[in-house]
């Protein structure tokens, strides 16, 4: 499976993960991959880097360029509201725990928590997870 095209195919179905799958593939040429070249391998090392990445810093580390201040976060989760609602039930259903939403404001910490687990889940879906 070509994870470029894989994304691309999300790109077009709108909502949350094409907001993810955008990010991805806008980033995924600052990774280089097994080799410089338009290659499903490198596609798939480029994408797994651009997701190692994520986990380890996180939306909070500043990695999500429109993601990084107050005003967009309200924006993407105005936008994103039922979506983040679903993944927030989602998480509750799995866990048996509510979410904890520390001293940032509320919309801010569930935009992230939503992006951050709409990707996990992508890369459990292209087969990148670690």
């Amino acid at each position: 499976m070509d994870i470029k095209k894989s994304l691309q195919r999300i790109k077009k179905e709108g909502g949350l993960r094409a907001y993810v799958a955008d990010e991805i593939l806008n980033s995924m040429a600052d990774y280089g991959g097994v080799d410089s070249g338009e290659t499903e391998q490198n596609h798939k090392e480029q994408a797994k880097e651009w997701f190692n990445d994520l986990q380890q810093g996180g939306v909070a580390g500043g990695m999500i360029g429109g993601l990084n201040y107050y005003t967009d976060t309200k924006k993407f989760y105005i936008k994103h509201l039922e979506e983040i609602e679903e993944l927030q039930d989602d998480y509750k259903d799995e866990t048996g725990e509510e979410l904890a939403i520390g001293s940032t404001p509320r919309y801010n910490f569930l935009a992230w928590f939503a992006f951050e687990e709409t990707a996990r889940k992508m890369a459990s879906e292209l087969g990148i997870d670690n």
